[in-house]
């Protein structure tokens, strides 16, 4: 019985598959076992992870593509068979440093009270900057942050292998399944992030939440389900405004579409959202920081830079601009 078992759907990759089975078998943590789901691949992936010898390799194939939910539910029952005591996801085109299994399984184990952790990971590939991005570290920050994006990195996690027996990804949540499966989790274990890279993340045109945010409209329904789940979890109610405001201005692609928020509204949903996590165990200051921020970054993207001052007024928000942009500068959240 290993002590870790390693997630990792293949659906042709074979540009990068190799580097991300390499980097996974030559962590300096060896007490794992590698369960490598081939998808369906009509390329060249199932022969280059067969050229592997390692015994830690446990191979299995879907015959035809089955989509990344059902793969990795699978991969979580054939986990849970082998009584291992942690999971750890992996994605085919992504590179984990050498400690980052290590680093994992020496802070789960002297914190028994933290079920899933995270890290922060480094983005490569398609001619861009190798640029760190850091995630916040707290319970309360990462939770604060779901209200705008999904604060573990899903190619970081690590968890406690006894918190998926009745729970897993949601076909619910298409390409944003881990976010639905961390909001599930919520009150099930503390929840920690490291702030260290553990992983290198590749970016290519192939990228399945970047390709999915094309579909802009089905993309901002799935994105009102995620916060309606956060916020039954959290006991509080947000309503039909106040969801679709904090849905759009979460990425770029959905703020150009829904473009019409005055900084009024822009305020108003701010202060109504802050007042209602009054009764949550979360870090306020934190969470208004990163709800201006988004804010801001939407009047930016549509061109209306001259209304920021209006919204850091009427929210009487001075103090939180440095924040904001020591955050967006360095990509830090702690």
């Amino acid at each position: 019985m290993a002590k870790v078992c390693v997630i990792m759907s293949v659906f042709n990759q074979q540009d990068f598959v190799y580097d991300a089975i390499k980097s996974m078998i030559n962590q300096s943590f060896t007490d794992f076992d590698f369960i490598i789901i081939n998808d369906g691949s009509t390329d060249g992936s199932e022969n280059i992870i067969k050229s592997f010898s390692d015994n830690r390799i446990r191979y299995i194939s879907n015959g035809t593509n089955k989509g990344l939910i059902y793969s990795l539910n699978y991969g979580i029952d054939i986990a849970l068979a082998s009584d291992c005591k942690y999971i750890a996801r992996m994605d085919s085109d992504d590179i984990s440093l050498p400690e980052r299994l290590a680093q994992q399984v020496n802070y789960l184990d002297r914190h028994p009270d933290v079920g899933l952790l995270g890290g922060a990971m480094e983005f490569f590939g398609d001619g861009i900057s190798p640029q760190k991005k850091y995630a916040p570290v707290s319970q309360k920050k990462i939770i604060s942050t779901f209200f705008s994006y999904n604060a573990l990195y899903h190619p970081t996690v690590m968890l406690s292998a006894n918190l998926v027996e009745t729970k897993r990804y949601s076909y619910d949540f298409p390409k944003y399944e881990d976010y639905g499966l961390w909001i599930a989790l919520i009150g099930d274990c503390q929840i920690r992030n490291l702030p260290v890279v553990l992983v290198k993340y590749r970016r290519h045109n192939s990228n399945v939440t970047g390709s999915y945010q094309l579909d802009i409209l089905k993309d901002q329904q799935i994105s009102i389900k995620l916060l309606t789940a956060l916020a039954q979890k959290l006991n509080i109610v947000l309503s039909e405004d106040e969801l679709s405001l904090l849905s759009t201005i979460t990425t770029a692609n959905r703020a150009r579409i829904f473009d019409k928020y005055t900084t009024n509204q822009l305020a108003e949903v701010i202060r109504s959202i802050i007042k209602k996590c009054g009764i949550v165990d979360l870090d306020l200051q934190y969470l208004k920081q990163l709800l201006i921020e988004r804010a801001i970054l939407y009047l930016v993207t549509n061109k209306r830079k001259g209304e920021i001052i209006k919204l850091i007024f009427s929210l009487n928000a001075y103090q939180y601009a440095y924040l904001i942009a020591k955050s967006l500068l360095t990509g830090r959240r702690y």
